[in-house]
């Protein structure tokens, strides 16, 4: 009988641990989709790409939103639209807590930001060295 209930334990921990595991990877999959599609999706509603930076910890998803100062005064409800989305597309992180912060960004952001894809692209000229 303890090796019924020894077995029985052992099961019920390796179960309980492969489902957190799996919670936790859609949860990180969804963190990683919304990355890609959030500034697509912004790109639509506001009519410009914004800079898009997403952190998350256990129970927190933090988003950073730098758009232009054009985009900021349209007055906007960006964290009502953010959040919708969210709840629409991505279930997993529904009922984790979202802090979501909008900065200006200035022309200098946006020129780097051109800068660097512009680098990019000369960096992968295709010769291989």
């Amino acid at each position: 009988m303890k090796k019924f209930w020894k077995s029985l334990f052992t099961i019920a921990a390796i179960s309980g641990a492969s489902y957190v595991g799996y919670k936790g990877y859609k949860r990180i999959s969804s963190v990683t989709k919304l990355s890609k599609s959030l500034p697509d999706y912004l790109e639509n509603v506001i009519g410009e790409k914004p800079k898009v930076s997403i952190s998350m910890t256990l129970n927190q998803i933090s988003i950073s939103l730098g758009i232009s100062q054009e985009a900021y005064d349209k007055e906007l409800e960006l964290e009502s639209l953010i959040r919708e989305y969210i709840e629409d597309f991505y279930p997993s992180l529904a009922k984790v807590k979202s802090i979501i912060n909008t900065y200006i960004r200035d022309n200098d952001d946006i020129e780097d930001d051109f800068d660097t894809d512009m680098d990019d692209a000369a960096d992968s000229d295709g010769d291989d060295e």
